[in-house]
């Protein structure tokens, strides 16, 4: 059995923990299944905004970047990332995005509020 990640769980990692572990548990609590192709892109797509230090007008280029490392389209990989996060809203669970908005978010929208939950 699974056992559900509380915010304090997902703060508390220690000082110098790896970024991608941070927003893989963070994804995990947010509803995002690891088995879907979109949480690997938008895993990817949150370490790209990370290093860029910007989160402003930067979903196309990611879309790109992220295509060209995995051999596909743009197209297909926002296709991918908004799949993961509609699953996400529809699981339903107490740590869903139904808590944080009062419909399906944008792809957008989505990575800020996990940019915003995890203070990159």
């Amino acid at each position: 059995m699974w056992k559900q990640v509380v915010p304090q769980q997902i703060l508390a990692l220690p000082y110098g923990a790896e970024t991608e572990v941070f927003i893989n548990r963070t994804l995990v609590h947010f509803g995002v299944l690891p088995h879907i192709r979109g949480y690997q892109y938008i895993s990817e797509a949150l370490i790209m905004i990370k290093e860029t230090g910007s989160n402003i007008d930067i979903t196309p280029n990611i879309y790109y970047e992220i295509a060209e490392k995995h051999y596909t389209t743009p197209k297909r990989v926002e296709k991918a990332i908004r799949h993961a996060i509609d699953i996400s809203w529809n699981i339903g669970g107490e740590n869903t995005l139904k808590h944080y908005f009062t419909v399906a978010p944008s792809n957008t929208d989505f990575l800020m509020l996990i940019i915003r939950w995890i203070n990159l």
